[in-house]
């Protein structure tokens, strides 16, 4: 799947100690994406009828910043599920000229597990 995401409340120069143009979107409606432009790609593979593998990124199209994902699901039971997956930040696209300060640089590598029940 591709899916384009348009920030009306975003901008298309990344400045943080330049505060938000719109700021009461930032802290009062939840929007945390900074610019203006992105593109996301995914890919779900149901591995088996109870695991799926998903591949996921988000690339914002200004400064060539992308988050790039993977992730594991597996039904344990009919009320448990299992989740472990990875999201790490890339300064650039190859194709793209790179900026002073990219976004997706302000994430961390961030890797997770969790376990849900459903009642």
């Amino acid at each position: 799947m591709l899916e384009y995401h348009h920030n009306g409340a975003g901008r298309n120069t990344i400045d943080v100690e330049g505060g938000f143009p719109h700021a009461t979107a930032y802290s009062e409606a939840g929007v945390y994406l900074l610019a203006r432009n992105y593109l996301i790609p995914s890919l779900v593979w149901q591995m088996t009828p109870l695991s799926t593998f998903t591949v996921q990124g988000m690339a914002n199209l200004h400064d060539g910043s992308w988050l790039a994902g993977s992730r594991v699901e597996f039904s344990l039971r009919d009320d448990l599920i299992a989740e472990a997956g990875l999201f790490k930040w890339f300064a650039a696209l190859p194709s793209v000229v790179r900026h002073d300060n990219p976004e997706f640089v302000l994430y961390g590598r961030t890797l997770f597990a969790d376990v849900r029940r459903y009642f």
